[in-house]
């Protein structure tokens, strides 16, 4: 998307896309003893976030893009009933370690994809790139992979020298601690009786990627991963992060390469999808945020 030009004959000088720019791109000007209102960009800094797209009253804003904008429906939403609407869906979101065996439909991936584009990124840098697993066969051959790079940290970090010489810092603490050996015989244990103890034979896992980029690319990918897993649970399929694939691709070229991401690429996060077995009754209690109070 690329903003052209102001069309005056149309525009109000209401000043909202003065305001509303977070670069200043739009500026309030007298012109033959006339106010207009001008969008300057001499160094092709703008970041596209549409946001004076969206508050022009009049569609004074010519702009080239291969889609259209989106008319929002006037009190299209309903606010009494959206809050406790979406503060359920919120507080009963689960993580979905069983799935159905029926595939995910083209069409719920394509609705969850098309709601996923709107997340926001730092400075809309939107670098993000996605990759979509649906054939059971290679998601069973990535988890079988992924498990025998378990197999083969639990050897080392077992090892008396390797732990004790050659781990440092908050790493060779978590390998001390009493339950790590013990989560990863799980998943080796697991591996080896048939299960899949990595995506927990979901249907369908999708894999976030993109070229490294500032410090806050894990934050971008967490808002727009975590904007596909809500969408999903509006279509009836259930989902869970899998945070030990992502650091497992991350770690090991082999395993990126093996799905096809591409050289010089990190990937962000991991989801699984699918139809969830489990139909959870209650909310489960959690503790209140720790706030510090400034005022």
């Amino acid at each position: 998307m690329k903003i052209i030009e102001i069309v005056h004959e149309k525009c109000i000088k209401c000043l909202e896309c003065v305001a509303e720019c977070p670069s200043h791109f739009f500026l309030n000007e007298k012109n033959d003893s006339e106010n207009i209102v001008l969008f300057s960009d001499p160094y092709s800094s703008c970041i596209q976030c549409g946001h004076c797209l969206s508050i022009c009253p009049t569609d004074a804003i010519i702009y080239q893009s291969i889609e259209k904008m989106i008319n929002i429906p006037k009190n299209s939403m309903d606010f009494d009933t959206l809050f406790p609407q979406l503060k359920l869906l919120l507080q009963t979101k689960r993580s979905i370690r069983r799935y159905h065996t029926d595939p995910v439909s083209e069409t719920k991936i394509k609705e969850i994809l098309d709601v996923m584009k709107y997340a926001p990124s730092a400075s809309n840098a939107r670098a993000w790139k996605f990759l979509i697993l649906t054939d059971p066969k290679k998601i069973k051959t990535l988890s079988l992979k992924i498990v025998k790079t378990i197999s083969l940290t639990r050897k080392l970090v077992t090892n008396f020298f390797i732990k004790n010489f050659f781990i440092y810092g908050e790493l060779r603490k978590t390998i001390k601690e009493p339950g790590f050996p013990v989560s990863l015989d799980r998943i080796i244990n697991d591996s080896l009786a048939g299960k899949d103890p990595i995506f927990f034979d979901a249907p369908c896992v999708i894999f976030l990627y993109s070229p490294k980029y500032g410090n806050l690319a894990g934050c971008d990918s967490g808002i727009i991963m975590t904007y596909g897993m809500l969408v999903a649970e509006t279509l009836g399929l259930g989902s869970c992060w899998i945070g030990i694939a992502q650091e497992s691709l991350q770690r090991l070229r082999s395993l990126s390469k093996f799905i096809g991401i591409p050289r010089g690429h990190m990937v962000w996060g991991c989801f699984t999808l699918g139809k969830p077995v489990p139909k959870f009754n209650q909310i489960p209690p959690r503790p209140d945020l720790s706030v510090i109070d400034i005022s």
